[in-house]
């Protein structure tokens, strides 16, 4: 990995407070590179705006954080504790260093303001020398390395597509060249074409402006082709992380497995669809020991009682990473190959009356 420009050490994050609590992420550890694209996928639910929101720290209540670090490596000066920053400093860091295009582009603009007095905004909050000449052509040349015209810096965001609005919102994240981009699944209700050109635009900028990316998605499809890194998320919880090849070719968790065999290939050979049996938990009353144990195909009795811990599932491939009994040499004798979880998969879909 290159040097990281940002680490999250145990990470927990709750939902009102002591009993009547719901742990939305907890315990969760990850570095981010410089120039990374790392991808977090999971089910609706499963806590990564939670955790995306906490890193950025602008989670407010009921939400609290509980516990953990989140340090922000930039420069040669020692490392920013995100947490720790507050007013004035806190302002500084958004945008500067930090920024996010959130899930809705149509809630997060300004409704009443056009896409010019939006981006003044940005520039006489943190750029306050700058005269509005140079505001204006910062302007369109950040419309322009969108793909958007000129002329709609008079828009204002309900006279814009869902396509162009997500490209004004990467536009406004841009605008300070910050080192890391959070993207909030951001194609969301957005048609193929429409995704497919943003997605293809945030490659190119990446690749030219060199800034790092946490991209959320459920949509696991997408990170295999777009990320460097992966980490899979499941109740509040990494479940796997590691590199997208490792985990495309070999998903270690029988639930990255159930995610990557949910949907059909659009090229090469037919591969089998299986889906994962069930729901995902309430977050308020987890199953005791692995919160994925009654949907899990390959359960077995320790998963009902013990808590897996996120470590190395294979010697060979230090940098992938499951949170599984079934890698627990002390708890089984061997681990499960790729065609052992697909038999359990198979087995189980039949049981429900799916055809495989």
């Amino acid at each position: 990995m290159s040097d990281p420009i940002l680490s999250v050490h145990h990470l927990s994050i709750d939902y009102g407070y002591e009993e009547d609590a719901t742990h939305a992420v907890t315990d969760v550890s990850f570095t981010l590179g410089r120039g990374e694209f790392l991808g977090l996928a999971g089910e609706s639910g499963c806590g990564k705006s939670t955790l995306a929101y906490g890193v950025a720290n602008i989670l407010r209540n009921p939400a609290n954080i509980v516990s953990g670090e989140i340090l922000y490596h930039g420069g040669n000066a020692a490392p920013i504790n995100i947490l720790a920053l507050s007013g004035a400093a806190l302002r500084a860091f958004r945008w500067n260093e930090l920024a996010i295009v959130f899930q809705s582009a149509m809630n997060a603009l300004n409704p009443v303001l056009s896409l010019r007095a939006q981006i003044r905004d940005i520039f006489t909050t943190h750029r306050p020398q700058m005269s509005r000449k140079e505001i204006d052509q910062r302007a369109v040349e950040l419309l322009q390395m969108v793909g958007i015209a000129s002329d709609r810096l008079r828009s204002f965001p309900h006279e814009l597509s869902g396509g162009m609005r997500q490209r004004a919102g990467i536009a406004l994240a841009l605008a300070l060249n910050p080192d890391i981009i959070i993207m909030d699944e951001p194609t969301t209700a957005l048609d193929v074409v429409a995704q497919r050109e943003i997605l293809s635009e945030m490659i190119r900028l990446r690749q030219n402006l060199q800034f790092s990316v946490i991209f959320i998605t459920h949509d696991l499809s997408l990170l295999l082709e777009l990320a460097d890194n992966v980490a899979i998320m499941y109740a509040g919880r990494i479940v796997e992380y590691g590199d997208r090849r490792n985990v495309y070719a070999h998903a270690r968790h029988p639930y990255s497995y159930g995610l990557l065999h949910s949907f059909p290939p659009l090229r090469g050979p037919a591969k089998k669809v299986y889906g994962i049996a069930g729901s995902p938990p309430d977050l308020r009353a987890l199953p005791q020991g692995c919160a994925f144990h009654p949907r899990c195909p390959m359960a077995f009795a320790d998963c009902q009682s013990a808590l897996p811990i996120l470590k190395a599932a294979d010697p060979a491939i230090p940098a992938q990473h499951a949170a599984c009994h079934l890698y627990d040499a002390a708890r089984r004798a061997e681990p499960p190959t790729e065609e052992d979880i697909a038999a359990a998969y198979s087995v189980n879909a039949k049981r429900r009356g799916m055809r495989v």
